[in-house]
């Protein structure tokens, strides 16, 4: 085997780029067991997990074993912004293309056809849609607005939300909660009723001797 080292003399070819699958692989995932307690409770709770600690702890990858481990399917993810609403949970309307439309052509639309065309289902909404239990992940929600969390929590509580723009309601059941997954790097305070509803977690950084545990569970195939 050839290494390609750089500053060695007259060598100015890169390196071939050799991608490791097993680094995210979410089955390889190891969750310390404080981690695993805190989980179970939140499932049988019926609770939305907040997970904080330093960036790198694997807050985002436990969404991703827990969907693996239980057959959840695609992890259904929420990016929040500082300019997220609670419609931002659920959809998204493309007003602007909608407006375009009915300004160019003489025929309205259907309610359906409007919903194909303009209408994005996010995390939340595609949740309560969809006809079988999955996995919500709602990254760094320490950036949204305040009241972002406690609306979500009620958001929970009735399991259904309305698409005006297309005279729509969804709701799901019981049955079909979303669990959900939340993510803070605590870069603000959460609000002490939001806190008071949910289970919580921080992952520590793992030591040198996990650290290295880790990566040889990971690189070892």
């Amino acid at each position: 085997m050839s290494f390609h080292l750089y500053g060695a003399e007259g060598q100015k070819a890169l390196p071939p780029i050799t991608l490791n699958e097993r680094i995210n692989d979410p089955a390889l995932y190891l969750p310390a067991p404080g981690l695993v307690s805190a989980v179970n409770v939140a499932l049988n709770l019926g609770l939305p997990l907040l997970l904080t600690g330093e960036p790198g702890t694997g807050k985002t990858q436990l969404a991703y074993h827990i969907a693996h481990y239980f057959s959840l399917g695609e992890v259904l993810v929420f990016n929040a912004q500082t300019t997220s609403s609670t419609k931002d949970l659920f959809y998204r309307y493309d007003a602007l293309g909608h407006f375009q439309h009915s300004q160019t052509q003489a025929e309205a639309l259907s309610p359906d056809e409007i919903e194909r065309r303009y209408v994005r289902y996010q995390a939340l909404g595609a949740a309560i849609r969809s006809e079988q239990r999955r996995l919500v992940l709602i990254d760094e929600v320490d950036k949204a607005p305040r009241d972002l969390p406690n609306d979500i929590l009620a958001a929970l509580e009735r399991l259904e939300f309305d698409v005006p723009e297309i005279d729509k309601s969804y709701a799901t059941s019981k049955d079909n909660r979303p669990i959900i997954i939340m993510t803070s790097n605590s870069e603000k305070n959460l609000p002490e009723p939001f806190l008071r509803r949910v289970a919580f977690y921080h992952i520590d950084f793992p030591t040198a001797q996990e650290l290295l545990h880790i990566l040889q569970r990971k690189v070892e195939g």
